[in-house]
């Protein structure tokens, strides 16, 4: 209740924004994805976004099967935050189920040189690199 009243007093607020979001994306129905991805993009644009709601858009958007989205979203994350390993492993497993190779191996290269001991990016660079023939982008 007093969600739905922040929400009716300061609906630009991205605190609340942000909570709205969050408690739509728990529910994880298409409709309430899609009010999540709603809230959480206008986080994003007044550019009160933290790391958190960069990966929550990107998770949205796997959720409805929309990776080039979902990479789009990474990207940015990456940019404005780039010493989060998570990061790069949700944008290299993105660029691989979209078949995107050579992408996905740089952005393991990349994550590898600022995480060396990331277990997970390194699973993932294995795996990258055994679905192309001699470890190099098809």
């Amino acid at each position: 209740q007093l969600l739905e009243e922040l929400a009716r007093n300061k609906p630009s607020d991205p605190v609340v924004l942000g909570t709205l979001a969050r408690q739509s994306a728990i529910r994880d129905t298409p409709e309430k994805r899609q009010q999540a991805i709603a809230c959480i993009t206008r986080v994003i644009h007044e550019g009160a976004a933290n790391v958190d709601d960069y990966t929550l858009l990107a998770d949205l958007y796997i959720r409805e099967n929309r990776s080039r989205e979902a990479v789009v979203v990474l990207e940015k994350a990456r940019t404005t935050y780039p010493y989060f390993s998570e990061i790069y492993e949700s944008l290299a497993a993105q660029y691989m189920a979209l078949g995107d190779y050579r992408n996905a191996i740089a952005v393991l290269k990349k994550g590898l040189e600022l995480f060396p001991a990331d277990t997970k990016l390194r699973t993932l660079d294995k795996n990258a690199r055994s679905t192309t023939l001699d470890g190099t982008p098809p």
